[in-house]
């Protein structure tokens, strides 16, 4: 149960998704802000919504950071993951760690410029020439997201709540093929963990690229209003 009383810790979990707005607008907000302006007038006034997405966030990194996340004391926890572990890649997971290399910059910058020059203009060929192959598969998303929410049962109070995958769209089909059918069943996965835990799980099927994530991964505002008010609704009834 959700401490009322002395107010309470919403923790947002995930990748991009949950802080980017797409296309970026003046004064922009993600579902989590908009969410704690909502709460304002209501008798939850009182939470934190602490966001601690990060963008390429996969199940592998969210599991291997589980301690310093869960040192937050939260009340509810907010997954918001997936897109990342299901897309198709056009390079491995090894690879894409070098670009964003922090130690040695001129490592880094020989990999950015390989992927930039090499892979990222032929994305659709390198895709298929790995097979279609993700960056996590879908045996161990399963069971990482099911060992972090059995472990976050077994010595938290925090509820669970999980956001589904959005269905992603041609211009996201165009550049990694089967990504689509991919979210379809990385999302499935994510319902039946949240339905194994009787934990709450929030549908997005029913919005479209058109309306609310025009770049085929990442809302817009309107994307971030609807999830914010799913999010409240939940919250209500807790």
């Amino acid at each position: 149960m959700l401490n009322m009383n002395n107010g309470y810790k919403i923790l947002i979990l995930g990748n991009s998704v949950a802080i980017r707005t797409r296309p970026r607008e003046v004064q922009s907000l993600n579902y989590g802000e908009i969410l704690k302006i909502d709460l304002n007038n209501t008798s939850l006034s009182c939470s934190q919504i602490i966001n601690k997405a990060f963008s390429r966030a996969t199940i592998r990194e969210i599991y291997q950071k589980k301690h310093l996340f869960l040192k937050e004391n939260p009340d509810l926890i907010i997954f918001n993951i997936g897109v990342v572990d299901a897309s198709t890649r056009e390079i491995p997971l090894w690879f894409a760690n070098c670009l964003k290399n922090n130690e040695n910059k001129y490592i880094g910058t020989i990999f950015n410029s390989i992927h930039h020059y090499i892979f990222r203009r032929y994305n659709s060929f390198f895709v298929k020439m790995r097979r279609y192959k993700t960056w996590i598969d879908q045996d161990e998303f399963e069971a990482t997201l099911y060992q972090l929410s059995n472990m976050i049962k077994k010595e938290t109070n925090a509820s669970l709540a999980f956001i589904g995958i959005n269905n992603g769209n041609q211009r996201v089909e165009d550049k990694i093929p089967g990504s689509k059918n991919n979210y379809i069943i990385y999302n499935r996965i994510i319902e039946k963990v949240a339905n194994t835990f009787g934990s709450f799980f929030i549908d997005v099927q029913d919005l479209t690229s058109e309306q609310h994530f025009p770049d085929g991964i990442h809302y817009n505002i309107e994307g971030h209003k609807v999830i914010a008010a799913r999010i409240k609704k939940i919250l209500l009834q807790i």
